[in-house]
């Protein structure tokens, strides 16, 4: 997640959505004075990753990011508060569920660093990971990160991966900033993810997705 007091935005960064990519390119308008001064020797993108870690493992954070990486929206209003919560442009980026999962497992086997990259190594293909994944409960589920514990629609603007440049060109007239936007995770595969599909663990992942199919209209 990346706060901006200066620019008075808030980014809330769902993971496997081009999150790190727009993190990045918003972080030197959101940046503190110590971030801004290390940035030479450590860039943005490994900040942010230190940053999570130190505050998951310490429950410490920085003065100018205060939450971690990936952070639901009741979390932010709850130490924020409702009215600076609402003085704040929020946006964030949605993906369709079925491709963000298969995007999940083509970035988690390609990664030796990746912490579930030997888990996922010794499936058998795709469909054991999906199964494996949808029955393990704990599912994060995009919704969450938009809609508030009553269901009500708290982040202001809801772009989409798939016109995710559009989108962000839109964000940054609205916040006054001009910036470009950086590639980063992105898995290696090819072709379409509806190949990886059998009928069967699409129709898994429709049950287990139903939430955020039906919050954001996707269809497979």
């Amino acid at each position: 997640m990346i706060l901006s007091r200066r620019h008075k935005f808030i980014f809330f960064h769902i993971p496997k959505a081009a999150g790190q990519s727009v993190a990045n390119a918003l972080m030197p308008f959101a940046a503190g004075p110590v971030q801004r001064m290390l940035s030479p020797l450590l860039p943005y993108r490994q900040q942010l990753k230190i940053y999570t870690k130190l505050h998951e493992r310490t429950g410490l954070r920085t003065v100018a990011q205060p939450f971690k990486d990936h952070v639901r929206i009741d979390e932010v209003v709850d130490k924020l508060g409702q009215e600076i919560f609402d003085d704040l442009f929020s946006f964030t980026f949605v993906r369709n569920p079925w491709d963000r999962l298969f995007s999940t497992y083509s970035y988690t086997l390609s990664n030796p660093r990746h912490w579930n990259h030997s888990f996922a190594k010794s499936l058998v293909d795709f469909s054991a990971f999906a199964e494996w994944h949808c029955g393990r409960g704990n599912i994060p589920f995009q919704s969450e990160f938009v809609f508030n514990r009553s269901g009500q629609k708290l982040v202001k603007y809801v772009g989409r991966f798939e016109t995710i440049e559009d989108s962000f060109q839109e964000i940054c007239e609205q916040v006054g900033i001009e910036c470009q936007l950086p590639r980063f995770n992105t898995s290696r595969n090819t072709h379409s993810y509806r190949e990886a599909f059998t009928p069967q663990t699409r129709d898994l992942v429709h049950r287990t997705y139903a939430k955020d199919i039906e919050a954001f209209g996707y269809v497979f």
